[in-house]
């Protein structure tokens, strides 16, 4: 799940748009239209959680990615993004963070864990 890298290169081959992402210096780092998202890994259990912080972004925020087994060839993911906003931001950017959370789901099932 922390495998930067992999996540990187799967963004970029899968989503032909404007969205680029590059791994450098440890951080994971997004080229969005809204600007430039950088995260760092916060903290890791391996095969479990990762926890993600923005270090990079128009509106801080943390993201965990939670895996569980459920058989030898299968997983259930969870992503729960934490923004830190006020009440009258959350009705904009509702819509497009669940687009973007969506997207990154659909990314990391890509990956052969």
């Amino acid at each position: 799940l922390d495998g930067f890298e992999r996540v990187s290169l799967i963004i970029n081959e899968k989503y032909k748009s404007p969205v680029r992402c590059r791994f450098e210096d440890g951080l994971l780092k997004l080229k969005i239209p809204m600007g430039n998202i950088s995260l760092k890994v916060e903290e890791a259990e391996p095969f479990k959680c990762v926890k993600y912080t923005s270090v990079e972004s128009p509106i801080p925020f943390k993201l965990w990615i939670q895996m569980l087994p459920t058989s030898a060839r299968e997983s259930k993911m969870k992503v729960t993004a934490g923004l830190e906003i006020n009440s009258f931001m959350s009705s904009m950017v509702k819509g497009p963070v669940k687009k973007a959370l969506d997207r990154m789901v659909e990314a990391l099932c890509q990956i052969p864990y």
